[in-house]
């Protein structure tokens, strides 16, 4: 599965990507650019880095191999992950960090505290369950900056657990549908929430969008194409997105080769034992 997320990453989000957004696979860098540009590679450094992770990946399947160091790949990464995972029957569940848990409940916890407003047991306060958390996404209003927060950080965690509900969030035609639909408004309200999400309400979604994707890398690698045609995935984050996706495909190839290498000193050592009781 990872080899695949590899190559969905090496031959089809990263063209795609800098078919998007150019400016964030310059051919080259010039002198006088904007810092937030040094960190910036073309497309053809980031494919062979994705190829060179691939190879790691591979070598590991055939032989010993050495420790991954985040320091050979570090221009193409943000930040190095956390190793966090589940083995399960037939696949490992990916909890790996992307500035949002992938808890639910911990988001919720993260977002709406201890709070009991609403009555403990009162089914549409959003620590209730994943449907009340929906419920109370799509009431929000573009003007609501208590929106704003969850969309980084709880939105990541309901798109692990329901990708399609996240997709719907963060495209801004639908808020403009249901806006315009929406016929307990005002003329005056319908302005002014057509006026937010044509303004700062887009950079919300496109942070919340560089997360949801992190989060997606994790268990849903292959649903990710689907984000790309957002109208707010071109923004002030979007050069993170690449670096964001490469850290967690470096964080698995890391954890499996690790345990290849586990694996491989467990059958050497019972080797051994053979050897010696024959």
């Amino acid at each position: 599965q990872v080899l695949a997320q590899l190559d969905e990453l090496d031959e089809h989000l990263l063209p795609e990507m800098a078919a998007r957004d150019p400016e964030v696979f310059p051919s080259q860098v010039k002198a006088d650019a904007p810092p937030w540009t040094e960190k910036l590679q073309c497309l053809a450094a980031w494919k062979a880095a994705v190829r060179q992770l691939r190879g790691c990946l591979v070598a590991s399947r055939t032989a010993p191999s050495r420790i991954l160091d985040a320091a050979d790949f570090l221009a193409f990464m943000e930040w190095e992950p956390s190793s966090t995972y589940e083995i399960g029957v037939f696949e490992i569940r990916w909890k790996l960090s992307c500035f949002a848990t992938l808890d639910w409940k911990e988001a919720c916890g993260e977002n709406f505290g201890l709070s009991k407003a609403g009555g403990p047991f009162d089914p549409d306060f959003p620590t209730r369950s994943i449907n009340a958390v929906k419920r109370w996404m799509l009431a929000g209003s573009t003007q609501d900056v208590k929106l704003y927060n969850p969309l980084c950080v709880l939105l990541p965690a309901i798109a692990d657990q329901d990708p399609n509900f996240a997709r719907m969030i963060l495209d801004a035609r639908i808020w403009r549908t249901r806006i315009l639909a929406n016929a307990a408004l005002t003329e005056d309200e319908r302005r002014k929430e057509l006026s937010r999400l044509d303004g700062y309400f887009g950079y919300v979604l496109n942070n919340a969008l560089l997360h949801v994707v992190a989060a997606l890398a994790n268990n849903h690698f292959m649903k990710i194409r689907l984000f790309l045609d957002c109208p707010d995935i071109s923004g002030r984050y979007t050069p993170h997105l690449p670096r964001y996706l490469f850290a967690i495909l470096f964080a698995k190839v890391r954890v499996l080769s690790d345990l290849g290498r586990s694996i491989g000193s467990e059958n050497d050592g019972k080797s051994q034992d053979e050897e010696r009781r024959a």
